[in-house]
This record gives structure tokens, sequence and C-alpha cells, in this order.
């Protein structure tokens, strides 16, 4: 059961930073400007990718959802490991999907 718990961590590690990275950083550009887009948002991303405080938080996440899985108390592992991660996974889950539906469905 280990392996599934560690892939399961990952994939939350991977939905929280890819979709919360960007809001948090560009968070004060978009604040300081009148008009921003969606490019903003995936600057935020590219530049992310590049910065070591981006993988730094990438493996303490990980780590952090992998020990906690490992945990004995049911209650801690619950509200630290399990509702964490199906809601990333669940909420990563949906935004991959729109973004599908809204392609498949753009106007030509």
């Amino acid at each position: 059961m280990t392996l599934p718990k560690f892939l399961l961590s990952g994939l939350s590690t991977l939905v929280i930073l890819v979709i919360g990275w960007p809001i948090i950083m560009t968070y004060p550009a978009i604040k300081s400007e009148k008009a921003t887009g969606i490019a903003v948002f995936i600057g935020g991303f590219t530049e992310a990718l590049f910065t070591l405080w981006f993988w730094l938080s990438a493996i303490l996440l990980l780590l952090f959802f992998w020990y906690t899985s490992q945990l004995g108390s049911r209650i801690l592992r619950l509200l630290l490991f399990w509702i964490p991660t199906v809601l990333a996974t669940v909420l990563g889950s949906a935004v991959f999907t729109l973004y599908g539906y809204l392609l498949r469905h753009r106007p030509k």
C-alpha cells in the first residue's frame, strides 16, 4: 500500500503546485495591475519551474504527504493526508477535464 500512497502524494503535490504556485506568486502583480489576463498565470508558472523555491516546496510537500500517510493515528492521517490529497486530486481532475472540454468545444 506504500506505492499507491506515494503516487497519490506525488499527484496531489503536482496539482497543488501547478494550480496554487502561480496564483500565490502572481497575486502582487494582479493586485497592482488594472488589466491582466491568463498570460500572468502562464508566465508565473513557467517562471516557477525555474526557481529553487518551487522545487524545494515540491520536495517538502511530497515528503510531508508521504510522511503523514504513514502516521499511526487514524484522525491525523485522515486530516493531514487523505482529505488534502483527495481534494487536490479531484480539483486537478476537474480543471484538466474542464480545460479539455473547452478545447473540444471552442469556436472554430
